[in-house]
């Protein structure tokens, strides 16, 4: 292929991918973006950046969580964007754009390396560029790590021909996500093959050794960081039943590349029986066509099976939950194995036009798909603009996802529309009886509609059937103290700082709780943890101030004080606080 053929190509699917994207920089801020970005405290201080490589992803939120993963690039970048421009959503939503026309050039030099050419690259790269099923990563800020793997593995693959270069990039793409590890495999597989003779014999032995020293490290840190990806639930509870399901999802997950209807963040898939499922085996048999077919093929001469199958297959590896790592199935999963369907749908194309007579027929034929394969992700793009759309179209894409029913019950209950986020949580649990969010929230709503003996009895209950659940415990201790119930708020108080020892909402209600019942000492011991833990929250603070100033130590309190007021130089309480004490230890 030409460099200006390239270009051209490249140049029309970023001006379609501009067209059809551009909205996606007038959108708010949604699910994860809250607790990644809103709400988390961490990007606002540039330790976090050196911070990124010893904690687990999720460890640096408000609330720490333990997920299993180590992505310590897409953490810096929150860290860079938020010192730079604030938590400003248009900011982060263009650089994953940015980053989706960094890919889609990429990939132009990636579809063309597999031996596509003009009408059929061109047809290729848009159904890429403009992937209804795209609208999650392009649209969801949370999808920065997907985005960003994409990029520098991709790039990988373009430098390979300067080996040191290649190698920075493919590091970047192993910080940026566990999928990376699949553009390792490529790279190997490209300087043995696709580049065998553009590269040295020396150099691609010396390159493999450190792409092999590469991985060592990396492996190596990760562990050591996060003990391992953090296991979850197999699907169905049982090993049959999840194996099954991974087989079912090969031919689940590629037709929905071809036709991507039911976009949306919780999408529903088939779980197995076990074996004795016949969609099991009916999955299992269309995989053996799939690969006899790619086999002859190969008898035939012909590579291009071989290469869009195998390019999916790949790409879908890390997500394929073999080993058990995530309990839900996201359109962001299948960004890179689109590219595979790429593959397959240029060469449909290149096959079809050696057999069509007009070719101007065929291309406005092309040109009036490109609209609509562009309009259908529009559309699939716009529930994504906020919180309230998103999950108003996931239970219309999936009514039967007790998880989506929960989220938009969480989204009435913020906006005080209690009756609608009643039913969405009922409705929850009538999907998944043990969805035991779904039960946190309804007591969570009876105590903001006022009802709180009612739900101090729930919140009981709740405790008695998820004992291990902190957060049952410290809403049962903030109701208990609201109701002047100490003995039973301070033991539900100690119960949730137990169970989650790093979480200072827990540490603060408790040191709050414990105020409250006038036991100041032991307030500002339970404080001063809620500080350490959480030393960007203005209200830790104060409360902390106020228990020294209630046990008369007032060299303490004023400490506290002045710390607030040099950190948030306009707290007229700690002004006013500081005052009072300077005239009573003057008295």
């Amino acid at each position: 292929m030409s460099v200006n053929e390239s270009q051209r190509i490249s140049w029309i699917a970023i001006l379609l991918s501009l067209a059809t994207w551009w909205m996606t920089l007038t959108f708010d801020f949604v699910w994860d973006d809250f607790p990644t970005l809103v709400t988390n405290g961490s990007v606002h201080h540039w330790s976090t950046l050196w911070k990124g490589f010893t904690l687990d992803y999720w460890g640096h939120h408000a609330i720490p969580e333990i997920s299993g993963y180590w992505r310590p690039l897409p953490t810096a970048v929150y860290v860079l964007l938020v010192k730079g421009f604030g938590v400003v959503p248009w900011v982060f939503h263009a650089l994953n754009l940015l980053l989706h026309l960094g890919v889609v050039v990429l990939g132009v030099r990636l579809l063309s390396s597999l031996n596509l050419r003009g009408t059929a690259l061109l047809v290729a790269t848009i159904f890429f560029a403009l992937h209804p099923l795209h609208s999650e990563t392009v649209s969801f800020v949370s999808a920065l790590p997907d985005l960003l793997a994409a990029f520098w593995g991709l790039l990988a693959l373009r430098l390979i021909r300067r080996p040191i270069w290649s190698l920075l990039a493919l590091g970047l793409a192993l910080l940026s996500k566990e999928s990376g590890l699949v553009f390792v495999v490529l790279w190997l597989i490209w300087v043995h093959r696709v580049d065998r003779a553009a590269v040295s014999k020396t150099t691609r032995m010396w390159g493999s050794v450190l792409v092999g020293v590469l991985v060592s490290v990396y492996m190596g840190a990760h562990l050591l960081v996060t003990d391992g990806i953090a296991a979850r639930s197999l699907w169905g509870g049982r090993l049959d039943t999840h194996l099954g399901t991974v087989l079912m999802l090969i031919p689940y997950v590629m037709w929905r590349s071809l036709i991507p209807l039911g976009t949306g963040p919780i999408q529903p898939f088939p779980v197995s029986e076990g074996w004795g499922d016949i969609r099991v085996w009916l999955a299992l048999l269309s995989l053996c066509v799939v690969l006899l077919w790619v086999w002859r093929s190969l008898k035939e001469n012909r590579t291009w099976p071989l290469k869009g199958v195998g390019l999916f297959l790949l790409f879908w590896a890390p997500s394929a939950n073999l080993i058990p790592s995530e309990g839900l199935l996201a359109d962001r999963y299948l960004y890179l194995p689109i590219l595979g369907t790429a593959v397959l749908v240029g060469v449909c194309v290149q096959a079809f036009l050696t057999r069509v007579k007009n070719p101007k027929w065929a291309l406005s034929f092309f040109v009036f798909g490109a609209l609509l394969w562009g309009a259908w992700a529009v559309w699939a793009a716009f529930p994504w603009r906020n919180e309230r759309s998103l999950w108003v179209s996931a239970v219309e894409t999936a009514p039967e996802s007790s998880v989506a029913w929960n989220h938009l019950g969480s989204v009435y209950l913020n906006n005080e529309e209690w009756n609608p986020a009643r039913e969405a949580f009922q409705k929850a649990l009538s999907w998944n009886p043990d969805l035991s969010d779904a039960e946190f929230n309804l007591i969570v709503l009876g105590s903001r509609e006022g009802k709180v003996q009612k739900a101090l009895n729930r919140c009981r209950a709740y405790v008695d059937r998820h004992p291990g659940d902190p957060k049952g415990w410290d809403l049962l201790g903030t109701l208990a103290a609201t109701t002047r119930t100490w003995t039973l708020a301070l033991e539900a108080g100690e119960m949730a700082t137990t169970l989650s020892p790093e979480n200072w909402k827990y540490a603060f209600n408790f040191g709050l709780s414990l105020l409250e019942a006038e036991r100041f000492e032991s307030a500002a011991v339970q404080l001063r943890r809620a500080r350490n833990l959480n030393p960007s929250e203005p209200r830790v603070w104060l409360k902390l101030g106020a228990a020294y100033f209630l046990a008369g130590a007032w060299d303490s309190a004023a400490k506290v004080y002045e710390e607030v007021l040099a950190r948030w130089p306009h707290q007229s309480l700690a002004k006013d606080r500081l005052d009072r004490i300077w005239k009573i230890q003057a008295l």
